[in-house]
């Protein structure tokens, strides 16, 4: 994403730009994707996880990968069922055909949940999470999902990207990423303006994973990139 706002905010810095698997097409739907899988993690399966979507404990932080982390991939064992439904609802990436990739989709996503909300809130001035307006959907019982998900409240606007350049921009982003899902490439594609020099290469590459990208294809990315008038 800082790649994309440098693109353009300070064009004049540069002759193009690439970003790789950013939240480029909104920052504000990144913040809301990390908090709904946490709120709807906390649904499923209740009392796992200490704090909640916006209030994170130093001890969650301090024993994420020695209790926490464990706790959330034997809860998800337990409860293969809540896991699926986990995956629906919240519309998140993950391979069927691989079932550890619920896991693995879980565990990263909460991760930043984990490691970055604290974080967001100091650096952006409040919580940037909002989840009252949203229903969720993909459950066996949807009304029931939707009267007792935790609902939180917004108390800032968090940055945007505008999708207007004056330089050409390359990005690279797997069309199965767990952790910033692929329709940020759509959204921003809607952003910008379709004709001028201010273009945008959008790079799909169809895999799971977060930046799952071989040498070949950043290389490829990289020289497209570079290569543009």
């Amino acid at each position: 994403m800082v790649a994309a706002l440098l693109a353009e905010r300070s064009p004049e810095r540069f002759t193009s730009a690439l970003a790789a698997c950013g939240p480029i097409g909104s920052f504000p739907l990144q913040i809301q994707n990390f908090g709904d899988f946490r709120v709807l993690f906390d649904y499923f399966f209740p009392g796992v996880l200490p704090g909640s979507a916006i209030s994170i404990p130093a001890a969650l932080m301090s024993g994420w990968d020695a209790i926490y982390a464990p706790q959330v991939t034997a809860a998800l064992a337990a409860r293969p069922d809540r896991a699926l439904e986990l995956m629906r609802t919240a519309k998140a990436a993950y391979d069927p055909a691989a079932p550890a990739t619920i896991v693995q989709t879980t565990i990263d996503t909460l991760w930043y949940n984990v490691f970055g909300t604290n974080y967001a809130v100091e650096k952006l001035g409040g919580n940037p999470y909002d989840n009252r307006l949203r229903w969720y959907f993909g459950s066996s019982n949807d009304l029931r999902l939707n009267l007792h998900v935790q609902p939180f409240s917004a108390a800032i606007e968090p940055y945007r990207t505008s999708g207007h350049l004056s330089i050409p921009l390359v990005s690279l982003h797997t069309t199965h990423d767990q952790v910033v899902p692929f329709w940020h490439e759509l959204v921003y594609l809607f952003k910008v303006d379709p004709v001028g020099r201010g273009r945008f290469l959008p790079l799909p590459v169809k895999r799971y994973g977060h930046c799952n990208f071989t040498t070949q294809e950043v290389v490829s990315a990289f020289g497209l990139a570079i290569a543009q008038p």
